[in-house]
């Protein structure tokens, strides 16, 4: 179903601007010169451009030029791509005055697809004066023609991919360190495995880097995730696509609005994940919305494709432990199909648990305090960002822990005694007698006041309100399950609602706390 808002950018989109020359002309106190990329410098004698302008009589032709790019360019756009606006057939006329003729290596080729930015080679048609490889290419094949531009290193990798899908010469020999940082080197037009050509970057985090790539073997944009070089990166990378893999297979129809993994391997020390690759997520829509929140209308309709993914997830005995709003993918731009991404910090029920889960405006209250957790931790998240895509900005804008424990204690009151008690952090932030210890606030915070969540929620659908109030609880007991959730009130009100909170919680709502 489309929804209205608007979208002055296609963040799935390619850009297909081209990079050819630039020529700007202006005033000089000598003769007319042109300079290409700073290093080649030749001046113009008896130009037909001396005599093309009155005022200024003395021109400088600075051209803006990658001297590779210029020898790999089609004929039609070789010398000047975009042409000035006076005199311009003197320019065009002008072309073998200004430019002494490069022969290009053999192995430099311009790409004629419109995928990808035309500075980058393709799959099917490769323009050069000598000659046109074709692309699938096996390794004898490939070296046989390329033999002179790619380093050792690199014969070895195709030897052992067999089969060449991309290839970029441009960024070979000199670029292709075998021993690498940590953090993959992102160079747009280069090539993963020989297959993705790498478009876009997307974005980094403690993990490593995610890139836009086109998959030359099947004809399709894809995501990929690169993962830092080291053990224990490597090892969370294994274990996300572990994670994937086992919600794919009891997903064959892929319903359950979780995304999509295509393939792992390992390239060049670095572990990667292809994916699908969509639309923005949902900060970034709440962004260009300027924050303004959204329709409850739309807030329901992600809320129940939420409940159904965390459903699955927890049914196949496993925690997300990082449900977010940049974890969420719009399918489509202007559409409310969305997929959960990110399982990097997931983890199985029944395993040992990471200490430092989640972020931190999204954490339950047992994560913080040191409580045994379970899926119960993504009940919370999903509530603390229903509210945020409610009300446009975050329910608990927390500078540390210690505050968000002050955030919460204010929105829904004080937790139980027999809650605290099973808590071994508690005395970190609550004093023996169970009170929450008081911290001098920054006065520089950027964080607003908070407020309690009937004031939060003020003027919404009571039902709606109820629905929180069932996912933000302190005891993970008293919290609704994914399953439970999905026969809500709000969520489906023809079905028989589920029982609700012990009235003993009732008192949280009716204190107020300062602090």
């Amino acid at each position: 179903m489309d929804l209205n808002f608007s979208s002055p950018k296609k963040f799935n989109g390619i850009s297909l601007e081209d990079s050819g020359d630039l020529v700007v002309f202006k005033d000089i106190e000598n003769t007319p010169k042109t300079k290409m990329n700073d290093r080649y410098t030749k001046t113009v004698e008896n130009s037909p451009l001396k005599d093309a302008y009155i005022k200024p009589k003395k021109l400088e032709i600075d051209i803006k030029h990658n001297i590779e790019n210029y020898n790999t360019q089609p004929t039609h756009r070789k010398y000047m791509s975009r042409i000035p606006l006076s005199p311009a057939n003197e320019c065009i006329s002008l072309k073998k005055t200004l430019f002494k003729k490069i022969e290009p290596p053999s192995m430099l080729t311009q790409r004629a697809s419109s995928v990808s930015p035309s500075r980058t080679i393709g799959r099917r048609t490769f323009l050069t004066e000598e000659k046109n490889p074709i692309f699938p290419l096996n390794s004898e094949q490939f070296l046989k023609e390329f033999a002179n531009g790619i380093s050792e290193a690199e014969k070895r990798e195709i030897i052992g991919y067999g089969t060449v899908y991309y290839f970029n010469a441009k960024y070979s020999k000199s670029k292709y360190n075998p021993i690498a940082r940590e953090d993959f080197d992102v160079i747009i037009g280069d090539h993963v495995k020989y297959r993705y050509e790498i478009l876009e970057y997307l974005g980094s985090g403690t993990f490593g880097r995610v890139l836009k790539c086109f998959d030359h073997k099947l004809d399709e944009p894809v995501a990929i995730k690169i993962m830092k070089k080291n053990p224990k990166h490597q090892k969370q990378g294994e274990s996300e696509a572990k994670f994937l893999e086992i919600l794919q297979r009891a997903d064959p129809e892929d319903s359950k609005n979780i995304i999509r993994m295509k393939e792992r391997f390992m390239f060049r020390g670095y572990f990667c994940i292809v994916t699908e690759l969509f639309s923005i997520n949902l900060y970034q829509f709440l962004r260009k919305n300027s924050f303004q929140g959204v329709s409850m209308t739309l807030l329901k309709r992600i809320a129940i494709q939420l409940l159904i993914a965390l459903k699955h997830i927890h049914s196949q005995g496993l925690i997300h432990c990082d449900i977010k709003p940049e974890n969420v993918l719009l399918k489509q731009e202007g559409k409310s199909s969305i997929k959960i991404i990110d399982f990097g910090n997931a983890c199985e029920k029944n395993l040992v648990f990471h200490t430092y889960v989640q972020s931190r405006i999204y954490r339950s209250p047992e994560v913080v305090l040191g409580r045994k957790y379970n899926c119960k931790i993504d009940i919370w998240s999903l509530g603390c960002m229903l509210v945020e895509l409610y009300q446009g900005t975050p329910l608990f804008p927390c500078e540390n822990e210690q505050d968000l424990l002050r955030r919460i204690v204010i929105a829904i009151g004080l937790p139980s005694v027999s809650f605290l008690r099973s808590c071994s952090r508690k005395n970190i932030y609550f004093t023996p007698d169970y009170k929450l210890i008081r911290v001098k606030e920054n006065k520089r915070s950027y964080c607003p006041s908070p407020r309690t969540l009937l004031q939060i929620l003020e003027g919404a659908d009571s039902d709606f309100s109820s629905f929180i109030e069932r996912c933000l609880t302190w005891d993970p007991q008293d919290r609704i399950t994914a399953e439970e959730a999905l026969s809500h009130q709000w969520i489906n009100p023809n079905k028989e609602q589920i029982t609700p909170l012990r009235k003993t919680r009732s008192r949280f709502f009716s204190e107020t706390h300062k602090f």
